[in-house]
């Protein structure tokens, strides 16, 4: 073998592990990150939904702030980004790590969940109801049916909520509104594969970081409904 080919496979096996190192390296510090945003969520997990999430949501920022001093040095000049490209990488590749190591982030979108139900229902009086149900006999529409749907949820009347999801999912396949509200529906009820078909069929392309964390909740409820039968 000449000379020459020996050295340009040496520098491309050099290029590879070296590339292989960078990115093991990147991979730990994305692990780190996941953490310390975990611990900031823990850290107030006793307090009312919303004091809970401001001070949490401080808590990452301030973390966020030496996350991207630690990453410049990290890269050094194997990509130039700006600070706030680095803070969304940085806060994409937390995310992913934390909705299956971190519990108590993922739980956070259920209290979210019952926290606009009971927002809906104290903004809304009951008569609400009769109100979109004559708008629905004028002109149905799939936004008009979701409305009426939550607000059924918002007041206990859950069959009447699944019907009214399904009925705007009939005129509107994709309308995501209708699609969280009726797979709500399924989990409340513990039909967990229902949930996830709803979810799968408006899995989008490209950033579907949030769906990503109603699926891994599906997920991890699945399991523990296993476990304890």
């Amino acid at each position: 073998m000449k000379k020459k080919t020996i050295i340009t496979i040496l520098l491309a096996l050099f290029v590879i592990t070296t590339k292989g190192n960078a990115q093991t390296e990147k991979a730990v510090f994305y692990k780190k990150v996941a953490e310390q945003n975990c611990d900031c969520i823990k850290k107030f997990e006793d307090l009312d939904f919303k004091t809970k999430g401001i001070k949490s949501d401080a808590c990452m920022r301030e973390n966020l702030k030496s996350f991207v001093i630690e990453y410049k040095a990290l890269i050094k000049d194997e990509e130039k980004l700006a600070d706030a490209q680095i803070k969304r990488l940085l806060k994409r590749e937390g995310i992913q790590i934390m909705i299956t190591e971190c519990k108590p982030f993922y739980e956070i979108f259920d209290q979210l969940f019952y926290e606009q139900l009971k927002n809906k229902k104290e903004e809304n009086p009951i008569f609400q109801i009769d109100t979109l149900t004559s708008k629905i006999k004028e002109k149905a529409t799939a936004r008009l049916f979701t409305n009426r749907g939550y607000l059924y949820m918002a007041y206990d009347q859950y069959e009447s909520a699944i019907t009214d999801f399904k009925e705007a999912l009939k005129l509107k396949p994709d309308y995501h509104s209708a699609v969280f509200g009726l797979a709500h529906y399924y989990i409340h009820k513990e039909e967990y594969t229902k949930a996830l078909e709803l979810y799968n069929q408006i899995k989008v392309n490209g950033n579907d970081d949030f769906l990503s964390i109603f699926i891994k909740r599906v997920k991890n409820r699945m399991k523990e409904k296993t476990k304890n039968k």
